[in-house]
């Protein structure tokens, strides 16, 4: 069941990632420094779904120990975000 649930949200972090490269044009009319920030965080999300999906196949230690890092902040950063935009 872990191994299921953990494929789903692997897959969605990669939707989100691709959601925000698609959806760029969508906020920024010209592509300027917060456009590429914008993209480059779409990026950063998809190569972390991907780090999962791949530590879900591989049986390094170092790198599930380096993705559980990544999602504990990944889930940090996405708490302190909203605080931090009002």
């Amino acid at each position: 069941m872990i191994n299921i649930t953990y494929k789903i949200l692997s897959g969605t972090v990669i939707f989100i990632g691709i959601g925000h490269i698609v959806l760029t044009p969508a906020f920024y009319n010209n592509f300027n420094v917060n456009a590429h920030w914008f993209t480059g965080t779409g990026l950063g999300l998809i190569f972390f779904g991907l780090l999962n999906s791949a530590s879900e196949k591989c049986d390094h230690a170092i790198l599930k120990y380096y993705c559980l890092i990544g999602i504990f902040l990944f889930i940090v950063f996405r708490f302190i975000t909203p605080f931090s935009i009002s």
